[in-house]
């Protein structure tokens, strides 16, 4: 008898070493894991952050857009206050030598206002319209200085350009191309909209230009009484 209650104090119940074992591990698990409320949390604050991180990145772009635009603007005018001021500054020289000279894709011309080098008197120069090798009908606004050799890129078209003429009688030409000495009226730049209806009508005018001087050079009265003039 005395042996048997010894055997009992000393029986453990398996359900308490069960229980003692397990329960760490269960308790571990729910340290590191998330609920199903926290991970609801977290998908909210994403899809908030995401929706804030989009519409600020078009809010940039639109920035973005407009400031690119608004340098185009700044580069057309720019370009075009060139063009206008070196036809403005078109002079003459000898009542029989014509020193302009302009077709629909072309202007030669002596000018006070060349658009690089504005301190060096009369300078020979030329504006030329070229075809864009890149996009099949976009056109550019070339500027030479005949004297320097230097040739800019002023302005790039998305369509047909092409120069016209005014004359001082009122005629419209594609053609300036006197035997003496003449600046004309006006010099615009026209764009092709649509190349039917400019085989017969002006186009849209985009610029245009008045010669200070223009009309027939003056004839000075040293020459209508001798003959000749040292110019």
């Amino acid at each position: 008898m005395a042996n048997n209650k010894s055997i009992n104090k000393l029986k453990v119940n398996p359900l308490t070493l069960n229980s003692d074992k397990t329960t760490p591990h269960v308790n571990e698990m729910g340290a590191n894991g998330f609920t199903i409320m926290e991970l609801l949390v977290v998908l909210v604050i994403l899809s908030l952050a995401t929706a804030l991180l989009v519409s600020s990145l078009s809010v940039i772009w639109r920035s973005f857009e407009k400031l690119e635009q608004r340098q185009l603007n700044n580069a057309a005018n720019i370009g075009g206050a060139w063009f206008r001021r070196s036809i403005e500054g078109a002079i003459q020289h000898h009542p029989d030598i014509p020193m302009f000279f302009g077709d629909s894709k072309r202007i030669r011309l002596t000018t006070v206002y060349p658009i690089d080098d504005s301190n060096v008197g009369p300078t020979k120069i030329e504006w030329n319209i070229r075809q864009n090798t890149q996009e099949a009908y976009a056109t550019e606004l070339w500027y030479t200085n005949k004297r320097t050799g230097l040739e800019v890129l002023v302005l790039n078209f998305e369509q047909e350009v092409w120069f016209s003429y005014e004359k001082t009688s009122g005629q419209l030409s594609l053609l300036f191309n006197e035997a003496h000495a003449e600046l004309p009226k006006t010099v615009t730049l026209n764009k092709l909209s649509d190349a039917q209806t400019c085989v017969t009508e002006w186009c849209n005018t985009m610029m245009v230009a008045h010669p200070l001087h223009a009309g027939v050079a003056e004839t000075p009265p040293e020459m209508a009484v001798f003959g000749e003039y040292e110019f």
